[in-house]
């Protein structure tokens, strides 16, 4: 009895034991996972995080370019009518009236989005007007009531995919007020300004247009050391700084929701003219096989950009430009399918001699494993050196071979 209690108790003494053994089997383990934090700081992070992908600037469509061709002689004014600038409105709905000149406005169902005006209010998205003026070069359009407080009512002529189409007169902003007015509601008079103007479409596989609207920035660049402002632009977290106010194209986005940042910096990099310099804006891009605007297409059809820019005829040589630039894809088309016949009808060619090459061959071989021609009834009589001179095309005379003469009796 007393021995059968001693194995428990020994199992009871030895178990720290085995567990410090067993720490000591991992301490140099933890001590180099360990020591990899210590020294490199987020590096354990930084090797399951995605890098984010490099921005890549990519050349405009050609159907963008077509259009901005087409009405590059245009030089759009718009004009804010009613209500005044620094109106005071009710708490209802209200009438906005804008004059709109030499620039087209259309929208063609097939085709996307046209040229248009963009009246935007504050920060918020602007509403698109295609529809061209009602009353000679004046155009209405029913407001709803503003929130009480200050505003900032722009409107701007823009081009088919969103970008503002830059010229004198071709902005024009005005202060609005309900209830009272707030100066915390506005930026302060001649301040800098920064309004996103996102693209009205997106589908995969097409550039993506990148544009903005600057109002009243200072001037830089007149010489040497003299950068005072610059805009950081990013797309899903990459960012990329601009020292020039020039809008751009952007590499096709996957389909699916993008964020777009724009921020104003001065030349230390800290917010300039914030908060109404600092913008987020969402970017749907759809799915493919969805309608491809004409804009982002590839190929513009002179018949599609007079459709595009209806009530706005384009030049005669912007169509023919843009006919022959269609008539040369098709050739180019025409011109690869008609040099893969040519391809395959040369192989067909190929095979066809290569098949008489076999042909013959085997006459020949057949003949030479039979002996003398002569000794074959019915054989082939062909001399080599006849077929050498020959060639292919030499007709073969069937000889009889002689019959055996008759035995004695």
């Amino acid at each position: 009895m007393r021995f059968t209690g001693f194995i428990p108790l020994l199992h009871a003494l030895t178990a720290p034991a085995r567990r410090f053994g067993r720490i000591v089997r991992l301490l140099p383990t933890l001590l180099l996972s360990l020591s990899a934090l210590l020294l490199v700081p987020g590096a354990a992070l930084a090797l399951r995080t995605p890098q984010p992908t490099p921005l890549q600037e990519v050349a405009p469509p050609a159907g963008a370019q077509a259009v901005r061709d087409a009405l590059g002689d245009r030089q759009p004014r718009i004009s804010i009518v009613a209500p005044e600038n620094d109106a005071l409105l009710t708490a209802s709905d209200w009438t906005l009236t804008l004059r709109v000149q030499d620039w087209p406005m259309h929208e063609p169902g097939d085709l996307g989005p046209g040229p248009h005006v963009v009246v935007q209010l504050d920060d918020a998205p602007g509403k698109r007007l295609f529809s061209g003026p009602t009353d000679g070069d004046l155009w209405s359009i029913t407001m709803p009531a503003l929130a009480p407080g200050s505003h900032r009512l722009t409107a701007y002529a823009a081009w088919p995919w969103g970008e503002p189409v830059v010229g004198p007169g071709a902005l024009d902003q005005h202060r609005l007020h309900r209830t009272a007015r707030s100066a915390h509601g506005l930026p302060a008079p001649q301040a800098v300004q920064l309004l996103p103007a996102p693209p009205p479409a997106l589908a995969a596989g097409a550039p993506v247009p990148v544009s903005w609207l600057l109002i009243d920035a200072p001037l830089q660049n007149l010489r040497p050391d003299d950068a005072r402002w610059r805009l950081q632009i990013g797309v899903d977290g990459t960012t990329i700084l601009l020292d020039r106010n020039e809008p751009f194209w952007l590499a096709p986005l996957p389909p699916g929701l993008h964020a777009l940042t724009l921020d104003l910096l001065d030349a230390q990099g800290a917010p300039l003219g914030a908060p109404f310099t600092s913008h987020v804006v969402e970017l749907a891009v759809s799915p493919r096989g969805a309608p491809l605007p004409a804009v982002l297409r590839p190929q513009l059809t002179g018949l599609e950009l007079e459709s595009l820019l209806a009530g706005a005829p384009p030049a005669a040589d912007v169509i023919a430009d843009a006919e022959n630039e269609a008539q040369e894809v098709d050739a180019e088309r025409t011109h690869e399918d008609q040099h893969d016949e040519r391809n395959n009808e040369q192989e067909d060619n190929d095979q066809e001699d290569k098949n008489r090459d076999n042909n013959a061959q085997d006459d020949k071989d057949q003949d030479n494993n039979g002996g003398k021609a002569a000794a074959i009834p019915g054989g082939c009589i062909q001399d080599p050196a006849d077929t050498q001179e020959a060639g292919e095309d030499t007709v073969v005379e069937e000889v009889q071979a002689p019959e055996p003469a008759p035995e004695d009796a």
